[in-house]
């Protein structure tokens, strides 16, 4: 059900063949790096305080779920927030299943989409450019992408107060 969901996505379609990969484990983190002897980090390079799967990275991580707690919180849904334990696989599912209608279903798993994909993006920045972790600059990503996704008509939902409470929590920082 994962993949299919991936796969039907409103999503551009980098954003839905990475959802598919992390659906099914096999983006390159320091867990799957270690496994075949490859050189690899040690900690998570947004936390720097758990080894580096994707699971933590994507969900567990506490940068990670900071960045969650502020856009599912902007869309009025903090409930939606992934918990400590979740999978991408479980989280993604429950957000879709949580969901009162088919349309807002819709919306929140693209959203949940861009969410992985700038986490992600952001992950590789840092370790392939020396970027440095931050929520302010994510965030701001995420509030980019999303204008552009709703006006693409990716996102049909009424965003403005989404994008109004990401644009205040980014100039607060």
């Amino acid at each position: 059900p994962f993949a299919e969901m991936a796969w039907s996505l409103k999503a551009p379609r980098q954003c839905r063949f990475f959802a598919w990969l992390a659906g099914r484990n096999r983006c390159w983190t320091s867990d799957h790096l270690a496994r075949r002897g490859l050189p690899h980090q040690v900690a998570c390079p947004l936390c720097d305080q758990e080894p580096e799967t994707l699971n933590h990275v994507l969900i567990q991580c506490v940068f990670a779920r900071v960045v969650w707690h502020q856009v599912f919180g902007a869309l009025g849904r903090p409930e939606l927030t992934p918990e400590a334990s979740d999978t991408v696989v479980e989280w993604c599912n429950a957000c879709a299943q949580r969901a009162p209608s088919k349309k807002e279903a819709k919306d929140i798993r693209t959203m949940a989409s861009l969410g992985l994909w700038e986490l992600w993006k952001h992950r590789n920045a840092i370790v392939f450019e020396g970027a440095t972790p931050s929520t302010t600059v994510l965030i701001a990503r995420v509030e980019c992408e999303a204008r552009a996704w709703s006006t693409a008509g990716l996102l049909k939902g009424d965003l403005s107060s989404f994008f109004g409470s990401l644009a205040r929590w980014v100039v607060g920082e």
